[in-house]
């Protein structure tokens, strides 16, 4: 039996109203023609008007055990009204798929016999006797399949195709042998079906990036390819790599502030449509899924609370400052709050306010348990700094007397930003006289003292004006600057500061991340050399870049990924805020615009980095499009693909489509390693050690982050001619 006859007999399938139908069957099973299973079959049409559409499917039949096998291998489901007649030994037995327990209980409760279900008939001892079969799709008049059984499966070559046209359930089956494989860890958290991204057929899969994706036992006869083998899949990265989605605040979500909390439970703190301040926290797991299953998770801060920030004191303890009014006079206002490890808020603890000066351009930092520093511009545009000391009860708050402050700016401190750096040294970025970028460091005890006197001072642009600076720990002594150019652009900037504070003379490297426009930049670390920045456009869209900063402060000589974080209409991207949930996961919380019902809304969502080391140009195993422990694999992000045969792998710079879908074909035959990306060659390299026979499982799309359509592996090596016409022709067989 040869597959190509049965696509053949696919292709030809017969259309006729149900009269003729029963005619033909009639005929084919008297006369008892003898052919092969997978046989074309050329009839007239006997009706001037055949009933449509045309059924597509392929099935196989065989015998199994003394049982009669058909197996729907891809195409379209069947109603269990299709007619299913056998002929044995000269007898006839004509039935329905529900008749007859042809189908099992649990796969006709949907109705149908759908792509990778069995039928089954044993109610005969066939032994010896000739077995012809005849379906017919009664919903078309169609016979799809008719043909003589034989014993045992049908293989054209070693290999398999996955097509990946189920639409749903939990396996997916390969249509050329019986190597199905099993979504992992269930239909539940993925992989998903999709039936809108397809690169050909009924549906495709969508894998998360992070624990899914289909698993084939690796020991089939069928699958043990010890020679040439050819490895072909379509693939197509995420939109916009979002993993979930959480309103923190459903009606309004103003300046929100995003904290870690311990665990997987985080904590935003934002005003609301009332301008009261609000605190909520939520659960973020390892998987980027957001939830808000914690008793008493919410709690009010105040009223007239502007741009709230927060940050941990101790223990359960934590402050929260904030802005009284958006009029003049501003005062600063501080709020201790008890929040548990487990997300549950109590009440407020202390408060306080204070506005002999007037308040802007705040900003918070830890300085030691119970010791908090404030950092902030007064109506005179000076740049202080102020420590406060929290009782360990949270009740009181107490702004430290002598030796607690420090004007370490008496010009103009516009947007100041504070960081650690060794001991008790800090350093503070801001935008200062002209607007140009200013650094200085100062020296802050654990017990809150603060020193007299600026350490050091650097100007670390004096030619683009330097709006809402923040800064950011790279390696060492080395730090890296975000901030907004007078022409709206975006830049980065790494300078060195020694541990005593000293700031060098001169830039250590400098990028353009953003030629357009770059508010209220947010930057923090992923792992690695890569780094996020998160920021305002001037559509009021958000967007996240991707950056490779190295240990000793050289910066990537471009963006590697640039993300949209809101999409949607009047779903803005407005004040973001920026947190690391694990290596390649991130949240972002932002304020969306304002429609009808949702006037804007607070919006906390989870993406997916491409696993991607910059300083080495590796991608890491889990980038798996298709792959077999010690054996072979395809891996790929945006930037780059590799392969590997057995532990020899190559990796190639190479920016693929992040808007289409992208064609990707490994062979190997003994001497040589290609692979291919939408029909031209990417890779050759001379390698003799040939293919590893093992049992290990394969895996399609383990922690891939996109849609994989129509997987093969096949015993034959594809020529370029062969791959061209396949990458014209998704699903090509």
């Amino acid at each position: 039996m040869h597959k190509s006859e049965l696509d053949g007999l696919n292709k030809k399938k017969l259309i006729r109203n149900n009269h003729a139908v029963a005619e033909l069957i009639g005929s084919f099973l008297l006369v008892a023609i003898a052919v092969s299973v997978f046989a074309s079959i050329f009839v007239f049409v006997m009706s001037d008007s055949g009933p449509s559409p045309e059924t597509y499917v392929k099935i196989v039949g065989k015998l199994e055990s003394g049982d009669v096998v058909f197996e729907n291998r891809r195409g379209e489901s069947l109603g269990l009204n299709t007619q299913v007649i056998l002929l044995l030994g000269g007898r006839i037995f004509d039935m329905n798929i529900n008749d007859n327990l042809l189908i099992s209980t649990e796969d006709k409760e949907n109705g149908f016999w759908d792509i990778g279900e069995r039928l089954v008939y044993s109610e005969m001892n066939i032994t010896d006797l000739q077995v012809e079969a005849t379906i017919v799709d009664k919903a078309t008049n169609s016979v799809v399949m008719w043909g003589i059984l034989q014993e045992g499966g049908i293989i054209e070559i070693p290999g398999a195709i996955w097509h990946f046209n189920e639409k749903s359930g939990s396996r997916a089956f390969d249509s050329l042998n019986n190597n199905t494989g099993y979504l992992k860890p269930d239909t539940t958290f993925g992989p998903k079906w999709e039936t809108q991204i397809t690169a050909s057929g009924a549906s495709s899969l969508k894998f998360d990036g992070i624990n899914d994706y289909v698993s084939v036992e690796g020991n089939s006869v069928s699958l043990d390819i010890t020679d040439h083998i050819s490895i072909e899949a379509w693939i197509k990265f995420a939109e916009d790599n979002k993993l979930n989605n959480f309103k923190y605040g459903p009606a309004f979500g103003y300046e929100p502030d995003i904290i870690h909390v311990s665990g997987n439970v985080y904590a935003v703190v934002y005003r609301d449509q009332a301008e009261i301040g609000v605190l909520k926290s939520v659960k973020i797991a390892s998987d980027g899924t957001i939830t808000e299953d914690i008793h008493n998770n919410s709690l009010s801060i105040s009223d007239k609370c502007y741009w709230p920030k927060i940050v941990h004191v101790s223990d359960d303890i934590y402050m929260v400052a904030f802005i009284q009014s958006d009029i003049n006079p501003k005062f600063a206002n501080l709020r201790t709050v008890r929040m548990l490890d487990n997300g549950t808020t109590g009440p407020v603890l202390g408060s306080h306010t204070f506005g002999a000066k007037e308040v802007y351009d705040h900003c918070l930092m830890k300085i030691s348990d119970n010791i908090t520093a404030l950092v902030y511009r007064d109506n005179q545009d000076r740049g202080i700094i102020k420590t406060i000391t929290v009782s360990e009860n949270g009740t009181e708050i107490v702004l430290n007397k002598a030796n607690s402050s420090l004007e370490f700016e008496n010009w103009n401190c516009y947007e100041p930003n504070i960081v650690p750096l060794s001991g008790d040294i800090y350093a503070i970025a801001y935008r200062g006289n002209d607007s140009l970028g200013y650094l200085k460091t100062i020296e802050i005890a654990d017990n809150g003292t603060v020193s007299d006197k600026v350490i050091d001072s650097f100007v670390f642009d004096s030619i683009n004006r330097s709006y809402n600076p923040r800064i950011v720990h790279i390696s060492g002594n080395i730090y890296g600057i975000v901030y907004r150019a007078e022409t709206k652009n975006g830049i980065i900037t790494t300078v060195e500061i020694s541990e005593e504070g000293i700031i060098t003379d001169k830039i250590i490297d400098s990028l353009l991340y953003e030629t357009d426009y770059s508010e209220l930049p947010k930057i923090v670390h992923m792992h690695n050399d890569i780094y996020l920045i998160a920021y305002q456009s001037d559509q009021t869209d958000g967007y996240i870049v991707e950056i490779s900063i190295a240990a000793n402060g050289s910066i990537s000589d471009s963006v590697l990924s640039k993300y949209k974080f809101n999409t949607g209409k009047n779903y803005h991207g407005l004040e973001p805020d920026l947190i690391r949930v694990t290596d390649n996961i991130y949240g972002v919380a932002f304020r969306s615009g304002s429609e009808m019902g949702t006037p804007h809304e607070g919006h906390l969502n989870t993406y997916k980095l491409h696993n991607y080391n910059q300083s080495n140009g590796e991608i890491k195993e889990g980038n798996g499009i298709i792959s077999k422990n010690d054996a072979y694999g395809i891996y790929a992000n945006t930037t780059h693909v590799a392969v590997k045969i057995r532990d020899y792998k190559i990796t190639r710079e190479l920016s693929l489509s992040q808007s289409s879908w992208n064609h990707l074909v490994l062979t190997y035959d003994g001497s040589y390693i290609r692979l291919y990306c939408n029909g031209t060659e990417v890779i050759s390299e001379h390698y003799t050690q040939g293919l590893t026979r093992n049992t290990n499982e394969i895996k399609i799309g383990n922690n891939f982050f996109g849609y994989i359509d129509e997987v093969t592996i096949f015993a034959r090596i594809f020529d370029l001619t062969d791959i061209q016409n396949r990458y014209n022709n998704p699903g090509m067989q």
